[in-house]
This record gives structure tokens, C-alpha cells and sequence, in this order.
């Protein structure tokens, strides 16, 4: 019996017309998509025979969307499915466990389009798409009727990835195209439509809003009104806090019971940790379905196995209030499609009184995989891509048909409640539920406000106070027996690393925009920009416009952006403001929208392109109008525009003087140079060229005259630029130096040195320039010298080579902006080793700014702090201090400067002030092998022997048994130093 559409996929299908060849569909996931696609399909086709496409990203999804097709098309078809030779994930289903016949060759699938009659659907991967190519591409294969992308957001990006070959229509010609997604992908550099050629260029992105492409989004179903209208269910996240002290009680008992059950005792303590967590969640929120994601399939299984033994601990312990037991299943690539459904269908929708489930996998239960009856959902450990996360969280939000409770998200986060703790949690375990609820977010935008609810719950929460926290969005639940103290400190820490991230950070950033709009008359700064106090604006504005094309922004949000002068959402409109907004302030200084080369010359060419035939019209109305209102704005070219003007400048001198002859250099009050214009339209080359009419006009003037008076002589403009040069002590003079007749000096010197490079200058003029004082025939090699010369005299007065922004050169130019230029030379290694030498020699010199060397200090105190602590100078990679300083990357940063030899060359100080660190290594992987030496000797210390099992992880996550099968085995090689063997021997109990 066939589904009836509910009311808004029926909406979803009504959208879709036979007269829009691309359309896009966006609704949230647990909504029926692949319904609506069926529905859709049907409707295109309209009753006739045809072909139709259908894409997914995993087996998976195909299998489980045939089965819709089949139980739920209203028309009968022939069913193939086409795979990629290409091994798939492993994560996948395999291809002989599909439903349907399947074929890898494109003449196969060819022949069997040709072949069969009345409605023939595919069922293929994106993976495939090389097979769908060639049998158009070879064996003619005829052009879809219909074809279908689910999980669209899969083909966005990079245009020349292969999951983008579905939106080529030379390559797989269809006559329909529709794409379906929950989280649409936008990309500011792809959201022109001007940019989306058939061919796509170099580097070109796919986006989500770029109607070319995916067309015009037809229909749209965001998740908030999908839970308002009981579609979906509401949802909620529970931080679950479990102490160290309880995870390591647990954890040595754990590994007691398996190696009393002549089982392997190892365990991971995030893993228990992870255990405990759930076990509460279930017993607080009476869950009965749990899906459970890890990265690796490795991580999966063994969780499976230490949420068994620390459940059953737990249990014997009477630390199950309600006494259930717990049945948990691994599934990954390897297991067969019936135990997967298994697992989604049966395990998941188990419903009894007396026991609750978990399925735990990495990747093979992810996007557009059905479950029908899911209570929450738990993430082991941060996932590498958010739109996973999405997905994922969207597996919770379906609507569950046993209750009405909100869908729960489960996150564990350990706290260090020793006595000596300094820090109550380590702030990495907060990218969990910022990934979250980042995810939430590109669900429902709305729960901005909610967040903002919570980070003023997190802002009350003081001494005294309950101990957990609960909101409509996030509970937090805090050990009882954690000292208030503590629970404060882990409250702060979660408002400043979690929430505060995700609400403050943007008003911060609003702020700093309104300002940079305010200094430059728009809001769009380029996409590198970044602040004084180092906020990447410019990146930050490209995250508004992205979240703005996914419909994931607060409407308020919107508005206060729009707002601002000069805000636009896509790149093409902001780079038209930011022209505008100069060009604005040209004509406002100036008079007049007539931008000189001399002036400008990138805005110059973009008002030309303005001007163009038919440009007008491509441009919007309330741009065209921003434009007239311009001063002096006219869609004529300059020159049309500019004679008038002029002419009229020189009628008014005429009238005024009796004349038509103003003296070189004469401007008008308008800053016309009346005198330059004339004296060019006198030239006898221009007055050729001169419309007659034009040249009428101009010999009506009283005292108008054709007498051309030509440039002063090379002698003159050499006694100028002497005198220039006896004033001022050089012969650089800046552009609005002149001679008598208003010729400028600067160009003459210019000129002087462009023909001596070309061998067009006399040597005796050359010997008598080169006689001027200051002279240099490379004005580039002569800025330096003046520059350096002020830099040497600054710091040999303050011995210091760091000047303030107003200390100048002899020429005016500012010190400070000069040795930016040169401070990045010397760390690229461009600088000549003659100008490096002579900067060293000064005292003060460094490649690096003060707030840089101050800032390396400052690192460097951390990395000596850790040392202390630890007992060793190598920090993990991705370790942070409590500050929530990256110290782990900063001392990569380190190794690599000392790889390169730029520390050598630039920082020799800090080799020593590094090498001093106790367990100090400049080569990573000597840091590694330090750090298995020091977990084997606190192994050695804590057991007596140094002889782990194979198999042994460390609380921190070591995985100190292979790392010494490593060494045994790098030493039957040849590959182990003698120094690093005594080492081992010399700890008790050691065997080769």
C-alpha cells in the first residue's frame, strides 16, 4: 500500500515543474526526501516511458532508497545499479549485496538503456560517475529524462572533483536535474552566477546559490519549523562531567575482571569515561536507543568491548539506579548488509523495560541511512568534517514514534579533580561541543538565541549554586561529589571555551566591522584583512555570506549586517562596493566621477567598464541610481564629458581676461589645469585629430591662437632639479614639484633614468646629473640608503630598531612602514646577504617586530612551565595550555625555523635558550621516541618490569605496546642507535 504525501511533501513536489530544467529542494533530514523524489519523478515523467538518474554517495543510501522506490513508486520500472571499479569505503556496503543487478561498464549500462522498455531507473554512485560518462561519451547512450542527486551538498566545491561531474551537462546530458540536500553547501568565490561557465575554469567552486548550476531552490523546509510542526523532534545536548578519580577506579577494575577472564586488559580511559557517561544519560533520561560514533572502526570495537565490562562494573557496583542492562553492537564496512539493518532496524528499535541498546560505528551509519526509532546520539571524539556532524545529528532528530521526548545528543568530558589539579578539563575536549553545537545550528539558526540564554545561565552560576546546569537547549550534569570550587571552574571553562565562542565572538567581530566600515565607507574587506589586534575580519565576513547561503543566520543577525554601508552577501556585489565606496569618495574630493589613471588606476579602469555599451543595463536599478547621484556622474566617456567642461572653464577665463591664452599652470578654482589643456589642444598632432565644429568653438574665443609653445629645454628642467636638489640635499622630489611652465620634476627624473637604461642619454648629461647631490641612477637602490641611513642614526641613538609610525627619512617616508617590507624580506630569505649583514650590525635588530619577540617569550615561559611540570620540553601536537595557547603547534613552528636554518640565520639566541629544556628535540621524531621512552619507564616503574602486552594503550592514549615491538624490531634492522639501546636495557626487566 502506497504512502500518502503529507502536506508538505506534497508542497516539495508541486514545486518541481516540467519548465525549470534545475531545481533544488532543501529540507531537513528524517523529512521524507527520497519520497518527494519519487513523487517528483513521477510527476516529470507524467505518465510516459523515459530514464531516470539517480546518485547517491554511499551503497548504502542506494540500497535503502531502492527499497523505497520499490515499495512506494506508482509506476512499475526496471531497475540497475552502476558502481565504480574503484575500491569503495570501507565503511560500504558491498556491491553484491544489493538488491538489484549492478554493472561497472559503461557499454553494459548503455546497452541496457537501449534495450529496455517503459521506465528505467538507475541507481549509481558518485563514485561512478567516470562509467555514466563514457557510455555517453562512447556508446552514445542517450541524453536522462530525469536525474536525481541525493545528499547534493556531496557535488559542491572544487568544480574538478568527481562528484562534480553530475552538474556537467556535456558530460551526463539531462533533460531535468534535481538536487536534494539538508545541508546545502555555499561558497562565497562560486556565489556569482556570472561565474558558472559550462567549462569550468581553474580553481572554480561549485556553489549551492549559483542557479546555473543547482538551479532556483524551489522548495525549503528549515528544521525549526519542521519541530514546530511536529515533523521532527525537538532536541536537546547533555554534557555529561565524570571525574578522573572515578575513571581511573573504574578503569584498573575494568582491567582486573578481562585479565581474570584470560581476556586482553587493556582499556582506553576516554573510553570508560565514555561508558560512565552513558550509562547516567540513560538512567536520567530513560533511554532506550543509542548510536554511538567514533572515527576510526578500530576505536568502535574497542569501546563495544569496555562499555560491556564497565557497564557490567557499574551494575555489580549499584551504580544503575534502574537496573537495566545494556546490549551493545559494533558494525562496520565488514559487516554484512543483514547485520547492519540488523543493528539500524531491530537492535535500535528494541523497546523493553529491563534493557537498553547501543550500536556504535565509525562511518557506515552516516548520511540519509533511516532509523526509525533513535532516543540520542553520542560522540566518542571530534569529527573531522562538521558536515558530518550535521549528518549525523540529523540521524537523532527524526521523529521517534515511541515518545515525544526531545532527541538527545550525548557528550562526555572528564574532570581533573585531584587536589594538586590545575586546571579542572582539558580545553581540546570542548571541540566536541562546539562541533555540536555549530551542528545544531546549521539545522535550526534560531538556537542562536538559545545559546545566548545559556551563556547568560553559565554568566549567573556561582558558588552555592546547583551543581549541574539546565536550559532549553543544554544540560550540563556535574559529578555530586565534585567540589563546588571545581564545578565553578568547569562551568567558566565550558561558557569561555563553548558558548562564549559562538555568541560573544560574533558581536566582537560585528563590532570590529562597523568600525572598518566606518573608516572606509563599506563593509567588505578583502578576503586576507585582518585587524590591528589580529581578528581575521576578512575571513570572518566570508563565514557571514556562507552561513547566509545555507539559511543558517538569525534574522536579526541579517539585518544588523545589511545595515551596515556597503554590505554585500556574495563576493561580486562586495568588490562593486568597495569600488563604489572609492569611487564615492573621488567624487566627493574632486568634483566630479572621472577618476585619472594618474589617481587610480584600477579604479579608473572599473568606472571605464561602468561606461561600456550595454553595461548599464546589466547593472541593478538601485545601482545605476547610487551612481547618478554621484557628483559630476555621467554615463558619457571622460572625454566627451571632460571637453565641455573645460571649454567652459576657458569661455569663463576668456570672458574674464580677453583672452583664450591662460599661462602654463594656471587652475581654475575647480582644479581644472586650464593652462596644460589648452596648450595639449595646440599641439599639432592633437589639433589634427580635432573635430572642426570643436575647433570652430575654440577660435571664436577673443584671443584664441594655434601658436604651439613646446616643453622647456632639457636645460631648464636640469636647472630646476638642481635647485631642487641644493635646497633639500637630493633629487627624488615628490610629484607635486614643478617647473616654471608646470612641468613636474619627479617625471622628469624618471624619464632621465628610463633613457639612460635604453642608452638614449649623453654621457656628458650623465656626468653632470650624476654631479647633483644625491643623484642615483636606481631610485630603488636610493630609497633604501636613505632609509637604512635613518634606521642606523634611530638606533644608534636609542639602540633600537623599532622606530614609531611618525619617524621619517630624509625624503618624508616613514621608517616604521619601510622596515615592514624589509622585516619580511629577511623571514623569506629574499634579502641580499650585504643588506642582511648591515641590519645585524645594528643594535636592536630583528627580523621580527617587538610585539612578535615579546609574544615568543611569552610562548617560550610556557613551554618552560610545561617542562617543569612534566619533566620534559616536547608537548603533544595538539597539546594547549590552560590559557588556551597552541603550545604543542608553536613548538612544530620552532623545529621547522630550525630545519630551514631561518633560526640559525635570524634567532641564533634561541638554539641555546631551546637546547637547555630538559628532553628537548629538534627532530620529531625524536620527540616521539622520547615520549614512548618516558610512558615505558612510568609503565617500568608503576609494574616493576618494562614489559607491556602488545596490545597496550596508556591512559593518555599511548599505544606503548606496539611502540616497543617497534623498537625490538628497528633493532634487529639496524636501525636502532646504540645510545637508544642502552637506554632500554638499562630499565628492569628489558628483553630483546
Amino acid at each position: 500500500m502506497l504512502l500518502t504525501l503529507r502536506d508538505y511533501q506534497r508542497a516539495a513536489v508541486d514545486a518541481v515543474t516540467p519548465d525549470e530544467h534545475r531545481a533544488l529542494l532543501v529540507s531537513g533530514c528524517g523529512t521524507g526526501k527520497t519520497l518527494m523524489a519519487v513523487h517528483a519523478v513521477a510527476k516529470l515523467l507524467a505518465g510516459a516511458p523515459g530514464t531516470v538518474l539517480l546518485t547517491f554517495p554511499t551503497l548504502g543510501l542506494l540500497e535503502q532508497t531502492y527499497q523505497v522506490w520499490r515499495g512506494e513508486a506508482p509506476m512499475p520500472f526496471s531497475a540497475l545499479a552502476v558502481c565504480s571499479q574503484q575500491i569503495s569505503d570501507p565503511e560500504d556496503i558491498a556491491d553484491d549485496e544489493l538488491p538489484i543487478p549492478s554493472t561497472t561498464s559503461a557499454e553494459q549500462l548503455a546497452h541496457w538503456l537501449a534495450d529496455t522498455a517503459g521506465v528505467r531507473v538507475v541507481f549509481a554512485t558518485y563514485q561512478s560517475a567516470a562509467v555514466l560518462v563514457e557510455a555517453h561519451r562512447a556508446f552514445s547512450a542517450a541524453a536522462w529524462t530525469v536525474m536525481v542527486c541525493d545528499e547534493a551538498h556531496r557535488t559542491a566545491g572544487r568544480r574538478g572533483k568527481p562528484f562534480a561531474v553530475v552538474l556537467d551537462d556535456h558530460k551526463i546530458p539531462a533533460a531535468h536535474r534535481l538536487f536534494f540536500t539538508a545541508t546545502p553547501k555555499v561558497h562565497a568565490r562560486g556565489s556569482s552566477p556570472s561565474r558558472s561557465s559550462a567549462r569550468p575554469r581553474r580553481n572554480a567552486v561549485a556553489s549551492m546559490d549559483n542557479q546555473d548550476l543547482y538551479g532556483r531552490r524551489v522548495f525549503s523546509l528549515p528544521t525549526r519549523d519542521a519541530i514546530q510542526r511536529g515533523i521532527l523532534s525537538p532536541f536537546k545536548v547533555a554534557v555529561i562531567a565524570v571525574t578522573d578519580s572515578a575513571v581511573a577506579s573504574a578503569l584498573k577494575d575494568v582491567r582486573l575482571i578481562s585479565l581474570a577472564a584470560g581476556e586482553d586488559g587493556s582499556a582506553r580511559a576516554d573510553h570508560v569515561a565514555a561508558a560512565i557517561a552513558l550509562t547516567q544519560a540513560a538512567d536520567d533520561y530513560q533511554l532506550s536507543s543509542v548510536l554511538a560514533f567514533h572515527n576510526t572502526i578500530a576505536a568502535s570495537r574497542d569501546f563495544a568491548a569496555t562499555f560491556a565490562r564497565t557497564h557490567a562494573l557499574l551494575r555489580a557496583r549499584g551504580l544503575v539506579s534502574d537496573g537495566r542492562e545494556a546490549h551493545i553492537t559494533h558494525i562496520d564496512g565488514g559487516s554484512p548488509l543483514r547485520e547492519r539493518k540488523a543493528a539500524a532496524e531491530d537492535t535500535l528499535g528494541q523497546h523493553r523495560p529491563d534493557q537498553w541498546n547501543i550500536v556504535t560505528n565509525a562511518r557506515c551509519i552516516t548520511e540519509g541511512i533511516d532509523i526509525p526509532a533513535l532516543d540520542a546520539v553520542f560522540f566518542a571524539e571530534p569529527r573531522s568534517s562538521d558536515i558530518d556532524v550535521a549528518q549525523a545529528v540529523g540521524r537523532a532528530i527524526r521523529k521517534n514514534p515511541n515518545h515525544d521526548r526531545p532527541a538527545l545528543i550525548v557528550l562526555a568530558l572528564t574532570v581533573d579533580d585531584s587536589l594538586d589539579a590545575e586546571t579542572v578539563i582539558d580545553i581540546s575536549q570542548f571541540k566536541k561541543a562546539r562541533q555540536v553545537l555549530l551542528a545544531l545550528q546549521s539545522h535550526d539558526p534560531s538556537i542562536g538565541a538559545d545559546l545566548t540564554r545559556l551563556w547568560g545561565t553559565l554568566g549567573e552560576t556561582g558558588p552555592g549554586d546547583s551543581d549541574s546546569v539546565h536550559t532549553d537547549l543544554v544540560d550540563i550534569l556535574i559529578p555530586t561529589d565534585l567540589p563546588s570550587e571545581l564545578a565553578e571552574q568547569f562551568l567558566r571553562a565550558f561558557s569561555v571555551h563553548t558558548v562564549d565562542t559562538l555568541t560573544q565572538q560574533w558581536e566582537d567581530n560585528f563590532a570590529a566591522l562597523a568600525a572598518y566600515a566606518a573608516a572606509h565607507g563599506h563593509a567588505s574587506p578583502p578576503q586576507q584583512y585582518t585587524t590591528a589586534d589580529g581578528r581575521p575580519l576578512g575571513q570572518w565576513v566570508s563565514g557571514q555570506r556562507r552561513a547566509h547561503g545555507h539559511g543558517r543566520m538569525l534574522p536579526q543577525r541579517i539585518e544588523r549586517l545589511e545595515g551596515l554601508p556597503g554590505w554585500a552577501w556574495n563576493v561580486v556585489d562586495a568588490r562593486w562596493e568597495t569600488s563604489f565606496a572609492a569611487l564615492a569618495a573621488y567624487a566627493d574630493a574632486h568634483g566630479h566621477s572621472y577618476p585619472p589613471r594618474t589617481a587610480n588606476l584600477r579604479l579608473n579602469q572599473w568606472v571605464i567598464g561602468l561606461r561600456r555599451p550595454g553595461q548599464r543595463q546589466r547593472l541593478r536599478e538601485d545601482q545605476r541610481k547610487r551612481l547618478e547621484d554621484l557628483p559630476g556622474w555621467s554615463w558619457a566617456h571622460r572625454q566627451t564629458r571632460q571637453w565641455e567642461s573645460y571649454f567652459e572653464e576657458l569661455a569663463a577665463y576668456a570672458a574674464a581676461h580677453g583672452h583664450a591664452s591662460p599661462p602654463s599652470g594656471y587652475m581654475t578654482a575647480a582644479g581644472v589645469d586650464l593652462g596644460e589643456w589648452v596648450r595639449a589642444l595646440r599641439r599639432p598632432s592633437r589639433r589634427a585629430k580635432l573635430a572642426h565644429a570643436r575647433k570652430r568653438r575654440l577660435e571664436s574665443l577673443p584671443g584664441w591662437s594655434w601658436e604651439y609653445r613646446a616643453r622647456p629645454t632639457w636645460g631648464a628642467a636640469f636647472d630646476a632639479v638642481a635647485a631642487y636638489a641644493a635646497e633639500h640635499g637630493h633629487t627624488n622630489p615628490p610629484g607635486g614639484e614643478q617647473t616654471d611652465d608646470g612641468r613636474s620634476l619627479a617625471s622628469w627624473v624618471t624619464a632621465q633614468r628610463q633613457a639612460r637604461s635604453k642608452g638614449k642619454l649623453s654621457a656628458e648629461r650623465c656626468r653632470r646629473l650624476e654631479a647633483l647631490p644625491g643623484w642615483s641612477w636606481n631610485l630603488a637602490e636610493a630609497r633604501w640608503e636613505e632609509n637604512f641611513a635613518a634606521l642606523a642614526a634611530f638606533a644608534a641613538t636609542h639602540r633600537s630598531c623599532d622606530p614609531p609610525p611618525d619617524y621619517v627619512s630624509s625624503t618624508g617616508a616613514s621608517i616604521a612602514d619601510w622596515l615592514q617590507g624589509v622585516r619580511r624580506a629577511a623571514r623569506a630569505g629574499s634579502l641580499s646577504t650585504e643588506r642582511l649583514k648591515r641590519l645585524q650590525s645594528l643594535p636592536g635588530w630583528s627580523p621580527e617586530t617587538r610585539r612578535f619577540r615579546a609574544a615568543w617569550d611569552e610562548n617560550y615561559d610556557q613551554l618552560v612551565a610545561y617542562a617543569d611540570k612534566h619533566g620534559h620540553a616536547a608537548p603533544g601536537q595538539h597539546y594547549r595550555t590552560a590559557s588556551g595557547m597552541a603550545l604543542g603547534h608553536w613548538v612544530s613552528n620552532q623545529r621547522a625555523a630550525y630545519r630551514t636554518g631561518r633560526m640559525a640565520r635570524d634567532f641564533p639566541d634561541r638554539i641555546g635558550r631551546l637546547e637547555a629544556l630538559p628532553g628537548w628535540a629538534w627532530n620529531t621524531f625524536d620527540a616521539q621516541w622520547e615520549r614512548g621512552f618516558r610512558e615505558l619507564q612510568a609503565y617500568c616503574a608503576e609494574h616493576g618490569a618494562a614489559t607491556p602486552g602488545s596490545k597496550l594503550v596508556t591512559e593518555s592514549g599511548h599505544g606503548l605496546g606496539h611502540w616497543v615491538s617497534d623498537q625490538r624490531k628497528k633493532r634487529r634492522a639496524g636501525q636502532l642507535s646504540e645510545e637508544r639501546c642502552r637506554r632500554l636495557e638499562a630499565l628492569a626487566g628489558w628483553s630483546w
